[in-house]
């Protein structure tokens, strides 16, 4: 997300963070809250930029073209520690393919992987780097800590200690969670909280209509969108597979329903592999479609199965639990099959 998309997306937090850019009054914390698809990390970024920036603009904002901006966005500024627990999962996940387990039948599947917590460990780490003196030029050190949810009681306890006795006036800290709620309370009294509004749905849509994708790929994303990068989203093999079953599903006559749905789920597992995550969005695109539709009939004309008000707020149901479903630990195939068959009922 560019600086003009996150500021104008978030523009309460621009203003605030722009009077302490420009009034000198830089908290030495900070806690970004708000929903996952909030530009949180995208905003503390950007103020780590603007804190060492040569040539900010008029709101105090870095100017992302200047070396000390480029060192920031290449994690290369020696004084800054971005601690992020997602960045490492998507690592893991991206390398899970040399990794594998055995089960009986002699066969592989990829070992099952979660999002790493944040160890005591890495705060002592930080509490050493943070004791020596900035390398730096602008002279300040920065730390980037994003999901404090997913920091172990000892670690919120060693962070507590940091906060309390910062080492230096120039050490600034952009926490990240999407609810203070999960947080210490002892380290939220610490911290300048600053909220997130949630990112509009047209926001969202005219970003990827600009990628080159097309209105109904936006409209998805404009509600399903978790936070990737636009080039993650349109090119998710799981989103353009169930977008691609959607199309077919809608475009399909009633009464062939099950039957094209039971084709699709097998074009596609012969092709990419039909994923729990590719038939969760399934689930949740033909909700959204038939959620817009019964708001307004006219808006999706041409796009959907015909049903009745009555029909729609039936399937809107099963769509519900189908999709809760995927986030458990049912057996996926089954699942699929018996939301079909619920559908179909309903035609």
């Amino acid at each position: 997300m560019d600086k003009t998309t996150v500021l104008q997306s978030q523009p309460m937090v621009a203003r605030i963070l722009s009077n302490a850019l420009l009034h000198d009054r830089i908290s030495h914390a900070y806690l970004f809250v708000g929903s996952k698809a909030a530009p949180k990390k995208e905003m503390a970024l950007l103020m780590a930029q603007s804190l060492v920036c040569d040539h900010p603009d008029a709101q105090g904002f870095a100017c992302g073209q200047c070396d000390q901006c480029l060192k920031i966005q290449n994690h290369s500024y020696a004084d800054l520690v971005d601690i992020d627990p997602f960045s490492a999962y998507e690592k893991l996940k991206a390398n899970q393919g040399a990794s594998k387990t055995k089960k009986n039948d002699g066969s592989t599947k990829p070992k099952p992987l979660a999002i790493p917590r944040i160890a005591k460990d890495e705060i002592a780490q930080l509490q050493s780097f943070f004791a020596t003196s900035a390398m730096e030029r602008k002279g300040w050190k920065i730390y980037i800590i994003n999901g404090l949810e997913r920091m172990s009681e000892e670690a919120g306890n060693a962070l507590l200690k940091f906060l309390e006795e910062p080492k230096s006036e120039k050490i600034c800290a952009l926490l990240i969670a999407e609810s203070s709620n999960n947080v210490l309370s002892t380290i939220v009294s610490r911290c300048q909280t600053i909220r997130f509004q949630g990112v509009s749905h047209q926001v969202i849509s005219d970003r990827v209509l600009e990628s080159g994708a097309d209105d109904l790929s936006a409209l998805m994303a404009s509600y399903l969108w978790r936070g990737e990068t636009m080039e993650e989203w349109t090119d998710s093999r799981s989103v353009n597979d169930a977008l691609g079953m959607v199309v077919q599903l809608i475009a399909s006559d009633n009464p062939h329903f099950r039957e094209t749905a039971i084709k699709l789920e097998n074009d596609v597992v012969l092709s990419t592999g039909f994923t729990k995550e590719c038939g969760k969005y399934i689930f949740d695109m033909l909700y959204i479609i038939y959620m817009l539709q019964l708001k307004d009939p006219t808006l999706l004309n041409g796009l959907t199965i015909r049903l009745q008000p009555k029909n729609i707020t039936r399937w809107l149901l099963i769509l519900t639990q189908a999709s809760a479903k995927c986030d458990g630990s049912y057996y996926y195939p089954l699942v699929y099959e018996q939301t079909i068959s619920r559908l179909a009922k309903e035609l």
